[in-house]
C-alpha cells in the first residue's frame, strides 16, 4: 500500500463515527500494531455491510467471554 493510499485511507477513516467495537479490536487488540489496525479499519470502511457488522459483533462477544488479548488482567475473587 502506498503513502498516497494511506493518506486517502486516513481521510476516509476520520469521516466514520467510532463505535463500541471494531474489526481491529477483535482481530488482535494489543497483538497488532497501529499500521495493521489502520488497515483493518480502512478495510471495514471500504467493505462495510450488515454481514460484516454481525461478524464483528459475534467476534466481540467471543473475545470478551474468552478474555482474548487481555494480557492476564483478569482479577478472580
Amino acid at each position: 500500500m502506498s503513502l498516497i493510499d494511506l493518506k486517502i485511507g486516513k481521510k476516509i477513516s476520520l469521516n466514520v463515527k467510532p463505535g463500541l467495537t471494531g474489526l481491529a479490536q477483535v482481530s488482535g487488540r494489543d497483538e497488532i500494531g497501529f499500521k495493521e489496525k489502520s488497515l483493518l479499519n480502512l478495510y471495514y470502511v471500504r467493505n462495510f455491510s450488515l454481514w460484516l457488522d454481525l461478524k464483528i459483533i459475534i467476534s466481540t462477544i467471543m473475545v470478551v467471554l474468552t478474555m482474548e488479548g487481555t494480557e492476564g488482567t483478569r482479577q478472580d475473587g
